[in-house]
């Protein structure tokens, strides 16, 4: 005697499967995240060695480039921010981690509506970018001046 699930049983535990699956995917990241931040901010030194023990002198353009950005200050500003983007996924991650293991709607809900609205978000800017472009551009050389003056 074979047992059956119920059709809406078998939907809601093909989404909250779904939901585990995104919820570990984004954990995982968000700790690269903190993983990568904490190297940098605590050794840019050796970071520094590494990207210039990788660079091969074939691409001058690209080894300028890292060697230009690859300054221990800009890798621990780079740390930083990354550290700070981790703290803002990780408690949104482990929400949606915990309810799907819990099968609990509201932290699942409170896991998806704010990833559906950074989604929302992305797509909205994908489809204007283009129409807003230069409005961008003048807005961005406008803050640039306004810093550059009040550093003088």
């Amino acid at each position: 005697m074979r047992h059956t699930v119920p059709p809406c049983l078998e939907k809601r535990l093909f989404t909250i499967f779904l939901a585990f699956m995104t919820c570990l995917e984004i954990t995982f990241v968000s700790l690269l995240l903190v993983f990568f931040g904490c190297i940098f901010i605590l050794v840019p030194q050796q970071v520094i060695y590494l990207i210039s023990s990788l660079t091969t002198s074939e691409h001058s353009k690209i080894v300028e480039l890292l060697v230009s950005i690859s300054q221990p200050l800009v890798l621990r500003e780079t740390g930083k921010c990354l550290v700070c983007i981790s703290a803002l996924i990780l408690p949104l991650s482990l929400c949606g981690y915990i309810g799907s293991l819990r099968i609990s709607s509201p932290l699942l809900l409170l896991y998806s509506v704010p990833i559906l609205l950074i989604w929302s978000i992305q797509l909205v800017l994908l489809t204007c970018l283009p129409f807003l472009k230069s409005r961008i551009l003048v807005l961005i050389d406008w803050l640039a001046t306004i810093s550059l003056t009040q550093y003088r």
